[in-house]
């Protein structure tokens, strides 16, 4: 199905008002952090490109600790009290439960492309079986599988409110899961990220455009400065967040246009949503994480 644009707000220029500016936190890694992800509250995980270990922050009690994994971590997700990460041999997940601090490792049926959730459900993509499944967070057992075609990559699959949104494999098509029917949509571009948010899901072009789809639909369409090249995205309320290490920015994306905060010595490499406004990026240059308000 072709995408038939609802409403196209095009060339949006940056906001007169602007991000706050960026604060550190004084945590020191052991290694060279790669990436970060959030429950979206008190929680950010922490991958490391040399280390194979879980980092968890926890932002109330500013208190941070490590969870030794078999291999490095590439992606986190939260849901129900457990901390999923899927490995960098793509086989297995690494499970932490907040409650008891145990970990435990699952093995999964095949090499994994891509994991989301969406708060209440875990989902692993398969894209040489062509299936993404929907695990229980608490035994991790498939509860429903979906017979799709989807890229192969960490960016490339998503999940809000029990919809999978998941790039085809063309990467010019969004495959949308909703009450086990999958349907296709298709864009104008390629398709390299997709956020879900609520009943939509934000795409991220690789000519720097971010169209906002929801209903079969585009319902906005945002251009950012040329060379973005958005390096992680992340969603906080109904909003995109983005970071650009070619431009040194974190910037948001809302119905308004999009807004961005300079960070002149940092080069945020990725970015995670936080609670009460907040957005989170790791410094690639200091290896800290740091954070901004909306």
């Amino acid at each position: 199905m072709r995408l038939v644009p609802l409403l196209l707000l095009a060339s949006f220029l940056p906001l007169a008002w602007g991000l706050s500016p960026p604060q550190m936190v004084d945590v020191v890694f052991g290694g060279t952090p790669s990436k970060i992800d959030s429950d979206g509250g008190m929680w950010v995980a922490v991958s490391f490109a040399d280390r194979p270990v879980l980092g968890l922050y926890r932002v109330d009690l500013s208190s941070y600790v490590e969870f030794e994994a078999p291999s490095r971590v590439d992606k986190t997700v939260f849901a129900k009290e457990k901390v999923v990460a899927l490995l960098s041999t793509r086989n297995s997940l690494f499970v932490v439960d907040l409650a008891s601090k145990q970990s435990s490792i699952h093995n999964l049926e095949m090499r994994a492309g891509g994991l989301a959730t969406d708060g209440r459900h875990v989902y692993v993509s398969y894209p040489a079986a062509r299936t993404v499944v929907k695990l229980d967070p608490e035994s991790l057992q498939v509860q429903e599988s979906y017979d799709v075609v989807v890229a192969d990559g960490l960016s490339d699959l998503s999940a809000s409110d029990g919809a999978v949104w998941a790039v085809a494999r063309s990467l010019d098509s969004l495959v949308v899961v909703r009450n086990g029917v999958a349907e296709s949509i298709r864009v104008e571009g390629s398709v390299v990220r997709v956020e879900a948010v609520e009943d939509a899901a934000w795409l991220v072009l690789n000519n720097d455009n971010v169209l906002k789809v929801s209903g079969g639909s585009i319902v906005q369409r945002t251009s950012l400065p040329r060379a973005t090249f958005p390096s992680s995205t992340a969603v906080i309320g109904d909003k995109l967040v983005y970071s650009s290490v070619s431009r040194r920015v974190v910037g948001v994306v809302d119905q308004t246009g999009y807004r961005e905060s300079s960070l002149a010595s940092a080069s945020p490499s990725s970015v995670a949503a936080g609670a009460q406004s907040r957005i989170w990026f790791l410094d690639s240059i200091s290896n800290k994480i740091g954070f901004i308000y909306d």
